[in-house]
């Protein structure tokens, strides 16, 4: 026994020396050393480092419960660039072993390693080119179809969903597809079909791959998904069965409660048992883990008392939502555009344009109905101020011709905000109130029309604030005042505008000081009365074009029409009113009243545009000379606009283009006077107004040379909104140096050079980095050229290539692509400006982003 000790020990050291000996040598002793080495020493860590950073980004997903979840929960693809240290990591540890054991089994596995570490990092081109690398390149199936799967998780993270799709199903008809993949490959094809909205399908992949989940988060995940996918296809039982089995499994605290909001609602709808689910509903509020998701338990109790009849109850419901809500912007948005809805049923258009408006304030892209809510909040916005423009003017003439009806309503707003300072004094934050109509912002304390008060405006901002979201607080008088100066041009001189600090002439005397204030905005003076009847006129119609066009209300905006007709009898509407509701009658089948309107056309205004579009008559030789009178004006109209606006004039050439919509609306110019406006308005200041003037130019005629034209003004105020800022410092002013040289130095002519592409921002930067990578291997084939990742800086995207052999050749790449500009414009740029630029500028500029500022620089000293 002793002796066989000793000769172990003697054989040990001589057994090391032969691994050592043939650790390069392709025996079976030098692969198992290499095997063994690769595997334990280098790629279990990198792998555990992988598994690690996808365990953290997984277990800090939130999940968007307003939607179907994301089943892979590691993120969208921005939230990936954070992980690029840890997977640099990962991507050396893997090429060490592959450089030092070559031979290794384990080099596939390394080589689909660094392509789920190109993965993580948000390099989607990349990984792609490593999977098709190990798929082409290795034998072993299951590392050939772990590489096409990650290949489609590549194209879906680049929402190529269709073709994601494609592969997907290529594989599931693959017969020497591994089983052991078979679960990845089902989940694949459930969450591209539920991207895609093909319930079914995914409803079927789903079921699929249940049994073949292990982990247990992929398992309550995957039952969660389907519950949501059940409860779409009004599968009710199936949905609440998978909802307990996720509350049963004991997931994270929030996947679990809305697994119990989701089931309630499920039974409450099933039963129509509301009232005993919102008994259910009521005792979670008592447990305190609940405190955070309070505004969801509020927002389900509201739903089912809104189900079951109970409205005062359900707007209650949906009230406590908003206050317990807290800092849970996604519940506000929700709850605000359920409230919104019930208005809008019942149209009661202005409280649901509050709502609408509200919600929209808080509002980000990925809520389910954001297209839905941005629509109506749009409309519904343009509506209501129009309706609190009409109540104000209104409300503001009758004060200047009511001496009694003034006094009396000014002691009563006095009252009111000395009632209201008490209570805020006693009481230092107030629960909000929700609207209840024009007017409530004078009892929240955030003035009231046409008064102001610092003191109680500052005292109660941060409840206006936390109720009605991040926005100017402000009454609603004041809203109107200034959205209505913003959009609305009056048809008089400038004088007819005033700012809001700027008292309005002709107060009477005798006012004492602290009343004086309340007075500023009463229109006294008779031309102060005239630019207010103004504004109620344009406002009345168009309220009534927002009922009649958007809204389909015909009802409502006959009212409205009718009213203006009544209001003012010599309304320079009138032709294009009795148009509007011939076409409303005429549409409803009334044609009794559709030939009373057109007769009062016929009678009045025989020779109207809107007496030819009622008829439908076209061009003849009977009126052909009419039409080419009537055209010669609409020039001569267009042509005094234009003047006017080269001239400066702004507010004349709008006067212009108003007279030109009242008499001649939808003229073979309506484009060229909607685009002069547009430039009217952006040079007078009103620059916000002008660009959505522009937008709408380029939706309402799609494809014409005007449409065109707005495209190109847009882009060039982005560039110059993006160049401004490049140029200016956090204190508002230039930072641009005196003397460019200061800020990029000169070549000296021995410095490496960096070729430089700038262009647009929305063009396909992937597609350019290929087009270029391709060009370099055609055209540079001795060069090691380097094409880098676009940055982006403002609405400017650049790229630069390196590693030029000689600075020469930057410029003669830069000469060389100048002279085919077809190689780019192949892949849908047609845009762009290209430069050299010496490396320690190429240093600056990654410092400094300021690629506008380097390109005039470029282009008036180097060029």
């Amino acid at each position: 026994m002793r002796l066989q000790r000793i000769l172990l020990l003697m054989l040990f050291p001589a057994l090391l020396i032969a691994l050592h000996s043939c650790k390069n040598s392709d025996s079976a002793m030098g692969r198992a050393w290499h095997n063994t080495t690769a595997h334990y020493n280098v790629y279990f860590n990198a792998e555990a480092k992988w598994n690690e950073t996808m365990l953290t980004l997984q277990e800090n997903h939130k999940d968007d419960y307003r939607t179907f979840i994301e089943i892979y929960n590691f993120g969208p693809a921005e939230s990936l660039k954070g992980n690029q240290a840890a997977m640099d990591e990962v991507v050396k540890k893997v090429s060490t072993m592959i450089d030092k054991h070559p031979r290794s089994r384990w080099v596939d596995d390394a080589y689909l390693l660094m392509g789920k570490a190109y993965f993580l990092k948000g390099d989607f081109i990349a990984a792609e080119d490593l999977f098709n690398f190990v798929h082409s390149n290795y034998k072993d199936p299951v590392i050939q179809y772990s590489a096409k799967l990650w290949i489609y998780q590549t194209l879906y993270q680049r929402k190529k969903y269709g073709e994601a799709e494609n592969l997907a199903r290529s594989l599931d008809q693959d017969k020497d597809f591994p089983k052991s993949l078979r679960g990845e490959l089902y989940k694949a094809l459930a969450v591209v079909y539920l991207k895609e909205s093909k319930m079914l399908q995914a409803y079927e992949f789903l079921n699929k791959a249940v049994p073949h989940a292990k982990r247990k988060m992929e398992r309550y995940r995957l039952h969660f998904s389907l519950a949501q996918v059940c409860a779409d296809l009004n599968k009710t039982d199936e949905a609440a069965s998978h909802y307990q089995k996720v509350i049963k499994m004991n997931p994270p605290y929030d996947m679990a409660f809305n697994s119990r909001i989701q089931l309630s609602q499920l039974v409450a709808d099933q039963g129509v048992r509301y009232a005993r689910v919102n008994s259910i509903l009521k005792k979670m509020l008592r447990d305190d883990k609940n405190i955070e998701y309070y505004g969801q338990i509020h927002y389900r109790m509201g739903l089912n008392e809104l189900r079951a009849g109970n409205e005062s109850k359900a707007l209650y419901q949906f009230n406590q939502s908003l206050r317990k809500s807290g800092n849970d912007n996604a519940q506000m948005t929700t709850t605000y555009l359920a409230v919104g809805d019930y208005y809008y049923k019942r149209r009661d258009y202005e409280n649901s344009g509050l709502y609408y408006d509200s919600a929209n304030k808080k509002l980000d892209e990925k809520h389910p109905d954001y297209k839905r809510l941005s629509q109506k909040s749009a409309q519904l916005t343009d509506l209501l101020r129009h309706l609190l423009t009409i109540k104000r003017e209104d409300s503001l003439i009758r004060m200047a011709n009511d001496p009694v009806f003034r006094e009396k309503s000014i002691d009563r707003i006095i009252e009111n905000e000395k009632k209201l300072a008490e209570k805020l004094k006693n009481q230092p934050t107030p629960p909000p109130a929700p609207p209840s109509g024009i007017g409530t912002d004078a009892l929240a304390g955030t003035g009231s029309f046409p008064f102001y008060n610092t003191a109680m405006r500052n005292k109660s901002g941060q409840e206006f604030q936390n109720y009605w979201g991040n926005r100017v607080n402000r009454d609603y008088w004041r809203i109107n005042s200034k959205k209505v100066s913003e959009t609305t041009v009056s048809t008089t001189n400038d004088t007819a505008v005033k700012k809001d600090d700027e008292p309005v002439q002709g107060i009477p005397d005798g006012i004492s000081a602290d009343r004086r204030r309340y007075y500023k905005d009463i229109p006294f003076s008779d031309e102060a009365k005239k630019n207010a009847q103004n504004r109620m006129e344009e406002s009345m119609f168009a309220a009534a074009g927002i009922y009649q066009n958007q809204l389909q209300e015909d009802k409502e905006a006959l009212r409205w029409y009718e009213l203006l007709l009544k209001s003012y009898p010599k309304t320079l509407y009138e032709p294009q009113i009795y148009f509007e509701m011939a076409k409303i009658h005429r549409n409803a089948g009334r044609l009794g009243d559709f030939n009373q309107y057109r007769q009062l056309l016929l009678d009045k205004y025989p020779n109207s545009l809107y007496l030819k579009l009622l008829d439908g008559k076209k061009d003849s030789t009977n009126n052909n000379s009419e039409q080419v009178s009537e055209l010669k004006v609409i020039e001569e109209l267009y042509e005094k606009m234009y003047k006017l606006t080269n001239e400066a004039k702004y507010n004349e050439a709008i006067t212009v283009k108003m007279e030109a919509d009242r008499k001649y609306a939808g003229n073979a110019y309506q484009s060229r006077f909607d685009y002069q406006y547009g430039i009217c308005l952006i040079k007078s200041g009103s620059a916000e107004k002008g660009i959505e003037v522009l937008k709408q130019i380029t939706q309402d005629y799609p494809g014409t040379p005007m449409a065109n034209q707005a495209q190109t003004t847009i882009e060039a105020w982005e560039r110059l909104k993006t160049s401004t800022a490049d140029n200016t410092g956090d204190n508002g002013k230039s930072d641009t140096p005196r003397d460019e040289t200061e800020l990029w130095k000169t070549w000296d002519g021995k410095e490496e050079l960096f070729y430089l592409l700038v262009f647009p921002k929305g063009s396909n930067t992937n597609m350019i980095r290929a087009t270029l990578n391709d060009f370099n291997k055609e055209n540079f084939i001795f060069e090691n050229l380097e094409v880098s990742p676009a940055r982006a800086s403002g609405t400017t995207v650049y790229i630069s290539i390196s590693n030029f052999s000689k600075p020469e050749k930057a410029k003669e790449y830069l000469s060389f692509i100048e002279k085919k500009p077809e190689i780019l414009a192949a892949k849908g740029l047609f845009e762009f400006e290209m430069a050299w630029i010496a490396k320690t500028n190429y240093l600056a500029l990654a410092s400094n982003n300021r690629i506008n500022a380097y390109m005039e620089f470029f282009r008036g000293k180097l060029r």
